[in-house]
C-alpha cells in the first residue's frame, strides 16, 4: 500500500510564520538601535567639523564666532553666529538627532555657547560631554585650542 503524501498542516505554517515574525522584530529592533547610533555619531562629527572650520575662519578673518547649543522641545540644536558675513554658515539651526544630554563640568545643561575668538582662543576652556544615553557618549576637549579632541565615553571601559 502506498502512503499518500500530505502537504504542510496549518499548525506547521502558523509556527513558521511566528518564527519568521520573531526574527523580523529582532532584526528591526537592532537596525533601529544601529540607526540611532549612526545619527548620533554623524551629528557629533558634524559639530566637530563645524567647530574646526569656525576656528580656521576666525583665525584667518580675525572675527569672533559663536556656536550656540540649546535644547528646545526635548531636542538639541546648534547654530553658528558671527558679526561678519561668512559664506559657509548655515542660516538655520542644525538638529542633533540622537543627543539626549549635554554636560558641562559633569552637570546637565540646556544651553551652551562656545566662543571662538579671532586669535584662536576657545571658551569655555574645558570638556563638554554629549550623551546618547546614560552610559555612552563623546567628550569634546576644548582645553587645548590647537588640538580639539573628541573622546568616546563608555561606562564599560
Amino acid at each position: 500500500m502506498q502512503r499518500k503524501k500530505s502537504n504542510f498542516t496549518l499548525l506547521e505554517i502558523v509556527i513558521c510564520v511566528a518564527i519568521l515574525g520573531i526574527a523580523a522584530v529582532t532584526v528591526g529592533w537592532q537596525m533601529r538601535n544601529m540607526l540611532a547610533m549612526h545619527h548620533f555619531h554623524k551629528n557629533i562629527d558634524n559639530l566637530l567639523t563645524d567647530l574646526r572650520k569656525c576656528q580656521l575662519i576666525a583665525l584667518s578673518d580675525r572675527s569672533d564666532i559663536e556656536i550656540r547649543i540649546y535644547k528646545m522641545e526635548d531636542r538639541y540644536f546648534y547654530h553658528l553666529y558671527s558679526d561678519t558675513p561668512i559664506p559657509f554658515f548655515k542660516s538655520k539651526p542644525m538638529k542633533m538627532i540622537g543627543l539626549k544630554e549635554v554636560r558641562q563640568k559633569n552637570r546637565p545643561i540646556d544651553a551652551l555657547t562656545i566662543y571662538i575668538y579671532g586669535n584662536g582662543r576657545i571658551e569655555p576652556n574645558e570638556k563638554i560631554q554629549f550623551f546618547q544615553n546614560e552610559e555612552e557618549g563623546f567628550s569634546l576637549d576644548l582645553c587645548t585650542p590647537q588640538l580639539i579632541e573628541l573622546k568616546r565615553i563608555n561606562s564599560v571601559s
